[in-house]
């Protein structure tokens, strides 16, 4: 079995399964309701690899809830007379509406997120390659080498490099070192087709805030990114803008904006630290400074591409600014104004 994610939370990672392993323990832990020895996040690939055959089935959106896919091997499943072989005795889906659950008025209605299912594959790559086909029309989605303009893979450079601790640049960036890098990009690796030139985490004087640091970028940012486009390369910019630092001057002007921390579903096991707190993306005025933060980078700024980092810390959350969404609807139309 191949996930596209597993256990509800390891979603970095594709991993592969048999059917009747055991969960990863943390999962257990956490209080979303799902079923399956093996628990897949929004989609899986099931392979018989005697028998040639596979079982290919995933969302085609997640706009309400939280799809899992997941499958049992308990005892004597059912008997394939033709190969005298036995199933899988259960492939469920659930989708979970988290975090606190969505109301329902009189009259209302809501459905699950829709199923794309594809039972008789031979070759489970293909499978997979027609699941994402349909996943694209489905959301109206022209797939980013396909737009035109000879669009290639993105390519490019971040100032973290590894970070600081594994001998990158990490934080300690500034206008000069920029420009330094800048010289290097420019020079050995646009002529090969490097596109991007992206400025990470150190140039914002508080994170929250997302002004630029004058100490350490005297000439600004709408500078800096001209002398990146004249390089040849366009330039981009590092934001983790769901997350406030209590250094920031939201953070106290704004404090109905941003989680309560004591409302973590996970309990703090996966959040923002103790200095910090996740925005409240269901509430309409955070939104809207949310939508004026990314404004800035594009138009004041001049920035071609956006590196939103950490935007899971505030999915960890009830919505409390608008008790009507789901968490699942709030991270999503956070995105949409990103």
């Amino acid at each position: 079995i191949l996930d596209d994610g597993a256990d509800l939370f390891r979603d970095t990672d594709a991993f592969l399964h048999y059917p009747n392993e055991r969960r990863y323990p943390l999962a257990d832990a956490i209080p979303i309701p799902s079923r399956g020895n093996v628990l897949a996040n929004w989609n899986h690939a099931v392979v018989d690899l005697d028998g040639a055959r596979s079982f290919v089935a995933g969302a085609l959106g997640v706009e309400v809830g939280f799809p899992t896919f997941g499958t049992t091997l308990r005892g004597a499943g059912p008997l394939d007379v033709a190969t005298g072989r036995r199933g899988l005795s259960s492939l469920v889906v659930d989708s979970a509406l988290l975090f606190t659950g969505k109301p329902l008025h009189p009259a209302g209605a809501i459905r699950s997120e829709s199923i794309y299912v594809d039972p008789l594959s031979v070759d489970p790559l293909a499978g997979l390659e027609r699941y994402a086909d349909a996943m694209a029309a489905w959301l109206d989605i022209t797939v980013w080498t396909e737009r035109g303009g000879g669009r290639a893979v993105p390519t490019g450079w971040n100032s973290w490099t590894g970070s600081g601790g594994t001998g990158g640049l990490g934080t300690d960036i500034d206008e000069t070192i920029m420009d330094d890098c800048l010289a290097v990009m420019a020079r050995e690796f646009e002529p090969f087709g490097v596109d991007y030139f992206q400025i990470d985490d150190g140039y914002q004087d508080h994170s929250g805030d997302w002004n630029v640091n004058l100490a350490r970028f005297p000439g600004g940012m709408p500078a800096m990114a001209s002398r990146i486009e004249a390089a040849g390369l366009v330039p981009g910019i590092w934001t983790r803008a769901f997350v406030v630092d209590d250094t920031a001057t939201l953070f106290t002007t704004h404090p109905e904006w941003l989680q309560d921390p004591a409302d973590a579903v996970l309990g703090g096991i996966v959040g923002p630290s103790d200095s910090e707190r996740a925005l409240d993306v269901s509430n309409p005025e955070a939104l809207a400074w949310l939508g004026d933060l990314m404004r800035r980078y594009r138009d004041d700024w001049h920035m071609g591409w956006i590196k939103l980092d950490f935007a899971y810390l505030a999915f960890l959350f009830p919505p409390r600014g608008n008790t009507e969404l789901s968490s699942v609807e709030a991270y999503h139309d956070a995105l949409a104004v990103v």
